[in-house]
């Protein structure tokens, strides 16, 4: 009997062990994180500027109002250097509405149907 188990478990390992895994695929890559900002000098600043690799970074601009959006990869290559103005937020103001009371709304549902009866 070639086929045999004294342990009664599969593959010739005990019941109580369970059989090894193995992994079947590389672990998955570290996402990418916005760390924190520093301060460049213009874009040139911003492209000579190290990064660690597989990470985004933000660089705020020391002269401009301007920062850039630096993303390097786990080989530590820039994949995107974009470039945001900064410009003061400005809340939107909501119309004023107006009410008018029931006597004016009276008065104008009078004028409107006296007009309609001079059309007749």
């Amino acid at each position: 009997m070639s086929n045999f188990n004294p342990y009664g478990g599969y593959g010739g390992y005990p019941p109580s062990y369970p059989a090894p895994t193995y992994p079947t695929q590389p672990p998955a890559p570290i996402p990418t994180q916005l760390n924190t900002y520093a301060f460049v000098d213009g874009i040139e600043g911003a492209k000579a500027y190290q990064v660690k690799p597989g990470t985004v970074m933000l660089l705020m601009d020391s002269q401009n109002p301007i920062c850039y959006k630096k993303q390097v990869n786990n080989y530590g290559q820039t994949i995107l250097l974009e470039t945001y103005d900064l410009i003061p937020h400005k809340e939107e103001t909501s119309p004023s509405v107006e009410y008018i009371t029931k006597d004016e709304f009276q008065k104008e549902i009078e004028q409107i149907k006296a007009l309609i009866h001079k059309g007749e």
